[in-house]
């Protein structure tokens, strides 16, 4: 299994701020944004080399950025590492004894495939694996979304809302007790 850095989550409490801070003091362009309004998230994607930072601004606070936020404040929330077959790698991560907190792959941001390893398998640090989808010509979605993406008057992308949850707003927490 090859793992690539796809993006690091950063939970995020005051998005103005944060959006200031990247882009205007570090020149970092926003990219496609996306609203999970299952999740109570909206992820704003910053392209940084090959990989991605994605701020993750709660719009619920009983969703999990929010409950997240009110336990821990913002920082760092997980780090995607992108794999070709999300299943084989879940497999992997198990049988080497690994806690997951995904079995099975479930639909995330982007439109792509992910699963979550529980922080106590991996030193601390939510790590969340992702399959991109590609579409029947075999592009990639994600490049798909920056090209046709609208932007708003601060030159944000706004992408489609994809249906069922982002992997980012994932929260360990409920189900397996962990606490940091």
């Amino acid at each position: 299994m090859k793992a690539i850095l796809d993006h690091v989550g950063i939970a995020v409490g005051d998005l103005g701020e944060a959006l200031d801070f990247y882009r205007e003091a570090l020149g970092i362009e926003v990219e496609a944004t996306e609203e999970v309004p299952s999740q109570g998230v909206r992820a704003h994607f910053l392209r940084v080399g090959s990989a991605s930072l994605e701020l993750l601004e709660a719009t619920s606070e009983s969703g999990p950025i929010g409950r997240y936020l009110a336990r821990r404040g913002p920082g760092l929330h997980h780090l995607t590492l992108r794999v070709d077959d999300i299943r084989a790698a879940l497999r992997a991560v198990a049988a080497r004894g690994a806690k997951l907190i995904d079995t099975e792959p479930r639909e995330g941001a982007e439109g792509a495939l992910v699963a979550f390893i529980h922080p106590s398998s991996a030193h601390g640090v939510l790590v969340e694996l992702k399959q991109e989808r590609a579409r029947p010509d075999g592009r990639d979605l994600r490049a798909d979304s920056r090209e046709l993406a609208p932007q708003n008057a601060n030159g944000v992308r706004a992408a489609e809302q994809a249906p069922g949850t982002v992997g980012a707003g994932a929260d360990p927490e409920p189900a397996t007790g962990w606490r940091r």
